[in-house]
């Protein structure tokens, strides 16, 4: 009957994962079982960030989602997401939701990205307040963090015109014409910024040479005048 219960309770977070919340920069995991006092639970977790990787500091949501494999029902009390340290990055206290057997409840939390545990890469945990017992996953998660110390930009406007953010990094484009962070070709848009690099220096030239003479001008006018 216990193995009914975990193929059911497996079909119905896949589903959950299937329709979740989850975009292009959401990383799934696969689900855990683990079985604490005779409670048998199994827990998904999902989080979406606003880049992909996640950088250290910057806002994140997660999606938890909890299944009853057992005959009876629980009550989740709390939960909590544990750096490899034990340092806590998200929590959600005081709950009393009602789990009954062979079904799912999902919970949102919110939280700032930490910093890696290694590298850029941050180990976790999740717990779970069950009956009032803490019982935590059996193996810790991974997810991918970026440093926060390695990030030059997130998008092209921290960039300069002839640059652009790749990997977190502004990096120079090698063309001939660039407009808005991109390479062109074609006419109009071709060599738009080089262009604009050279009239610039052309106008320079151009009034230096201006003042220059205007300089003669008035010296020789003033020697002039001191003749008469």
């Amino acid at each position: 009957m216990r193995k009914i219960k975990i193929v059911f309770i497996s079909c119905i977070l896949l589903t959950i994962f299937i329709l979740s919340f989850s975009t292009a920069y959401s990383q799934p995991f696969p689900e855990q079982f683990q079985e604490q006092s005779q409670v048998l639970w199994q827990s998904l977790v999902q989080f979406q960030c606003q880049t992909q990787p996640c950088i250290e500091g910057m806002p994140i949501l997660w999606q938890i989602t909890i299944g009853n494999a057992n005959n009876g029902s629980f009550s989740v009390n709390g939960i909590v997401i544990k750096t490899a340290e034990g340092i806590s990055m998200a929590n959600a206290a005081n709950l009393n939701e009602q789990v009954v057997s062979s079904k799912t409840k999902s919970f949102q939390l919110e939280s700032i990205v930490p910093a890696p545990t290694k590298a850029s890469t941050l180990y976790y945990n999740v717990c779970f307040s069950i009956e009032g017992q803490e019982s935590c996953e059996a193996q810790p998660r991974s997810m991918i963090v970026w440093p926060i110390a390695n990030v030059e930009c997130i998008s092209n406007e921290a960039c300069e015109q002839d640059e652009k953010c790749f990997n977190f990094k502004c990096k120079e484009l090698d063309c001939d014409g660039i407009y808005n962070h991109t390479c062109v070709k074609g006419t109009g848009l071709s060599n738009v910024f080089s262009k604009a690099k050279t009239s610039l220096s052309v106008t320079n030239v151009l009034l230096l040479i201006i003042a220059g003479l205007l300089v003669v001008i008035i010296v020789l006018f003033y020697i002039k005048s001191k003749k008469h």
